[in-house]
């Protein structure tokens, strides 16, 4: 099950999981970070879906992205 979970100018962020139908339990989790180029996201959103509420972003997104800006200061840092 793939849910949209909050976006900005520049990507859309995706919440990932595999579950299992019998059981209902959630066997793998991902987090993702869809760029999509030349085109301003949180425009298009408006457009295509005008009653689309962005929702609060959560804390774990929040921790997530966090992560991911400071590991691309550290490999920036290294070359």
């Amino acid at each position: 099950m793939t849910t949209p979970v909050w976006w900005d100018a520049k990507y859309i962020y995706l919440d990932q999981r595999i579950i299992t139908l019998a059981d209902g339990i959630v066997r793998t989790l991902g987090m993702v970070r869809l760029a999509v180029p030349n085109i301003n996201v949180e425009e298009s959103i408006a457009e295509l879906f005008p009653d689309a509420k962005k929702p609060e972003l959560t804390e774990e997104f929040k921790k997530w992205i966090e992560i991911n800006e400071i590991s691309s200061q550290n490999m920036k840092k290294t070359n």
